[in-house]
């Protein structure tokens, strides 16, 4: 999945946890209390993120409203090694009260003063060395840390479940005359590929590797579909949405008319609105309703900083067929967001 990088950070006022602390413990006459909580009320949560598509970054925008606020996160800092005591020094006991020990959820919300950092979509084993608290989406739930909040879908998954919807799409005939673009070679989308080739079930009539030297997808593409007469070509799989913008613009200047369609194993919104555009030639889409995923992450994110809880919220993949785009977007429903919420809460 092709990303930007923008860096910002989700923080609370310190303020905030004494008021709710104190007002546990006290009793004030009901026009404080309203006071209170009406300046509770007021108290600004500020989001960010590292590593976002720009997309998603619009939508955690927008769902956080006038609340959002791009800053640097500070990395972690290893801690300083501590000054041996010397053999003749006496080390005494203080009679002092010592503090109580903190429960993992007040540590949490303590650290959270300081700010919640959003992760969009790690590689695996290369999650940030981020300070403090924070809130993963990724598609390998095995990456996310102990003690760290998550939103999480199965990437294999949706591999397995693109690759079904391009062997089952209406008009398509085993084996399934296929292009493909991927990522790189060591993707689950490659393997699966591989697998149905051996099986039968398709016929690979071009492969296409990102950043192998093969140029870019868009032109790869056009040079593929001028080499293949019509009629011989069902379909392209394209293993992301920047793959998949760059074969259905291939796609669309060559012009074909031959019901060739590009399959996505990704889900965007901008993928829906090329649907709207050509439904004949963006044909089908599998993934997790992104819109969702940004607001599952404010709400873990805002759960750390009230509660200190820390929780993993699992999103379940679908897929979104063109046909079905047309048939909301021909009801009156035109926004692509709504379209995908529309079709995958059927």
């Amino acid at each position: 999945m092709k990303k930007g990088t923008w860096i910002a950070i989700i923080s609370v006022a310190a303020l905030s946890v004494l008021i709710a602390i104190s007002l546990m413990h006290m009793s004030p006459n009901p026009a404080i209390s309203d006071k209170m909580n009406q300046s509770i009320a007021k108290i600004k949560v500020r989001y960010a993120m590292v590593n976002a598509s720009e997309e998603f970054q619009e939508i955690v925008e927008e769902a956080a409203g006038g609340d959002f606020e791009q800053t640097e996160i500070p990395e972690k800092t290893p801690e300083p090694t501590p000054e041996p005591i010397g053999e003749n020094v006496q080390v005494t006991s203080s009679n002092a009260t010592p503090e109580p020990e903190l429960t993992q959820e007040q540590k949490n919300m303590e650290a959270a003063k300081e700010g919640v950092s959003l992760v969009y979509m790690p590689q695996p084993g290369d999650v940030p060395e981020i300070s403090g608290p924070a809130v993963i989406l990724t598609d390998k739930p095995h990456i996310i840390p102990e003690n760290t909040s998550g939103v999480t879908f199965d990437g294999d998954a949706v591999a397995m479940a693109s690759w079904e919807v391009l062997y089952s799409y209406p008009s398509h005939c085993s084996p399934v005359r296929t292009l493909s673009l991927f990522a790189s070679d060591n993707e689950a989308e490659y393997k699966i590929q591989q697998e149905m080739v051996a099986e039968g079930k398709l016929q690979d009539k071009g492969t296409y590797f990102f950043g192998t030297g093969m140029g870019t997808p868009e032109k790869w593409t056009e040079r593929a579909l001028a080499e293949i007469p019509v009629g011989l070509l069902d379909t392209i799989y394209a293993e992301n949405a920047e793959l998949a913008k760059a074969a259905y613009a291939a796609l669309k200047a060559a012009n074909r008319n031959d019901s060739v369609e590009v399959i996505c194993a990704e889900l965007t919104e901008e993928l829906v609105s090329l649907m709207i555009e050509d439904h004949w030639l963006m044909g089908a889409c599998v993934g997790v309703n992104m819109n969702e995923a940004a607001e599952d992450m404010l709400k873990l994110a805002e759960q750390l900083t009230t509660t200190g809880a820390v929780s993993v919220i699992n999103l379940e993949i679908g897929a979104i067929c063109s046909e079905d785009v047309m048939e909301i977007y021909q009801s009156g429903v035109t926004e692509p967001a709504e379209i995908i919420k529309q079709l995958l809460n059927r």
